[in-house]
């Protein structure tokens, strides 16, 4: 005799789905009655917990007052409330929507237990969902609380599709929809041209990851991908260090504030110079000062200028500032040359390169670490994980991978240096990231950049190549971690 399956009540208001959905001949007999309850329980408290708390956060203050986040029913402003989406809503709407895909992965425990054509049935519904949401982040319906809720609104003049996506009535155990997962999906589907604007103007990565997976070949490709990779190091406000100069003197930039003027690239540039002469025309300063710049570098010539300077104190407080002009204006052709080998050429070699000044990972995929386990390091002190990137061409002879190294104990910036450099250990790095080119045939491999990570994964130090100079091969030894990596990736 079949029984009804306890699903989860916010996932039932989510998705629009009632019980009766989810009873009858569908739901296949369990050997273990008792013991099956009982892990699905533990699994549904288990999600509500990491739900309430995730949407606990003050950031959600906004909101809360106009569209259910948890498993409280919408009140009647809610679901009269006739404004759509603004601008300045817009922010607030992304970390929501981020929320809803968050709980959305913390459900996977408890589904696990229904059977196949059950969560088949609910991933349909989470299409069909994100297909509102999409909508409704443009503007093409009134506010995200229909989409979140599962509540159909009344149809609008501007929009007649929509009204065909929700004109039928919230199921219940009443009233249970027929419509199949499939014709839930093409239901939500919308135009190339819609999904690209959405795409265009959504600020969240899965977004955009998302259209770019079902059109490929879109002409927008090349400027949804700079998107992309401008939400990711929007995250970074944290400086980085980047280099040393003469072996002594730390260069840090700001990831998050890189903007590209067309074949310009302005950039925050930090560093503690070990003498404030020379700083400015002549000007005295204190000893110990922090000098930040705001540097323009030419993407096509070795030449770069500075914008702004700030002088600060040991304190923080500003002892001097200097503008000669806005990034956009300011001509570079009477700039000083670049040397090969300076810190101003390992600024620009990261700055003008978008591979470089992006992150690999961002910080929230660094903190869950959902990588495919590669090994454990050569002295069993760290993890290895990885993430495979397919070339653009397809070919196999050459291989980029992003690994991963997370290790068991803090360790020392000085260890991750080049050799011969004297500095303070000012920071302490847990995780190690780098961008690896494997050469499948001879058996050797590169190392393109390498990202050092504290625990509360804030960026503490990056290196890059020099792209004008010739990189560096290494063998790979059958006992590294690596040649597993290689049979992996190659084969």
């Amino acid at each position: 005799m079949g029984r009804v399956y306890p699903v989860h009540p916010m996932t039932l208001r989510v998705l629009g789905v009632g019980a009766a959905l989810l009873s009858g001949s569908a739901i296949a007999q369990q050997p273990d009655t008792t013991k099956f309850h009982q892990g699905y329980e533990r699994a549904v408290t288990k999600v509500r917990q990491d739900c309430t708390a995730l949407r606990s956060d003050h950031a959600f203050d906004s909101p809360r007052s106009k569209l259910p986040l948890g498993e409280e029913k919408p009140i009647l402003s809610m679901l009269t409330n006739s404004e759509r989406i603004r601008l300045k809503d817009k922010p607030p709407a992304d970390l929501t929507i981020k929320a809803n895909q968050e709980c959305r992965a913390a459900h996977s425990a408890a589904f696990a237990f229904p059977p196949p054509q059950i969560n088949s049935m609910i991933e349909g519904v989470y299409r069909y969902q994100d297909g509102l949401n999409a909508e409704a982040y443009v503007g093409k319906i009134t506010s995200l609380s229909a989409a979140l809720s599962g509540i159909p609104q009344s149809p609008q003049p501007a929009a007649p599709r929509i009204a065909e996506l929700v004109k039928k009535p919230p199921a219940t155990p009443a009233y249970v929809s027929t419509t199949q997962p499939h014709d839930l999906v093409q239901q939500a589907e919308l135009s190339e041209s819609d999904e690209l604007q959405i795409a265009l103007q959504a600020n969240t990565i899965d977004v955009i990851d998302a259209y770019l997976h079902r059109h490929p070949d879109s002409p927008k490709r090349i400027e949804l991908l700079g998107k992309i990779a401008n939400i990711r190091r929007s995250e970074f406000n944290e400086w980085t260090l980047f280099d040393i100069g003469g072996q002594r003197i730390p260069h840090y930039m700001r990831l998050s504030s890189i903007d590209q003027i067309d074949n310009k690239v302005a950039v925050q540039w930090r560093f503690l110079p070990d003498t404030s002469v020379g700083l400015f025309r002549g000007k005295q300063f204190p000893d110990g000062v922090n000098v930040e710049d705001v540097a323009v570098f030419d993407c096509t010539e070795p030449v770069y200028a500075f914008s702004e300077r700030t002088i600060t104190g040991k304190s923080g407080e500003v002892l001097f500032h200097y503008k000669w002009a806005d990034p956009h204006f300011l001509i570079l052709s009477n700039g000083p040359k670049l040397a090969p080998g300076s810190v101003a050429m390992s600024a620009r070699n990261i700055a003008c390169h978008e591979e470089f000044r992006t992150p690999l990972v961002g910080k929230s995929e660094l903190a869950s670490l959902k990588f495919p386990s590669l090994a454990n390091t050569i002295a069993g002190d760290g993890d290895m994980f990885y993430i495979p990137i397919k070339d653009g061409n397809g070919a196999q002879s050459q291989v980029s991978v992003t690994t991963i190294i997370r290790w068991h104990e803090d360790r020392k910036i000085s260890a991750a240096l080049p050799a011969g450099t004297s500095i303070e250990d000012f920071a302490r790095y847990r995780f190690e990231v780098a961008l690896v080119q494997i050469y499948c045939a001879e058996n050797k491999m590169s190392f393109f950049k390498e990202e050092y990570y504290s625990m509360s994964n804030n960026l503490v130090y990056l290196a890059a190549v020099d792209p004008s100079r010739q990189v560096r091969q290494v063998y790979i030894n059958e006992t590294w971690p690596y040649s597993t990596l290689r049979r992996i990736v190659c084969n």
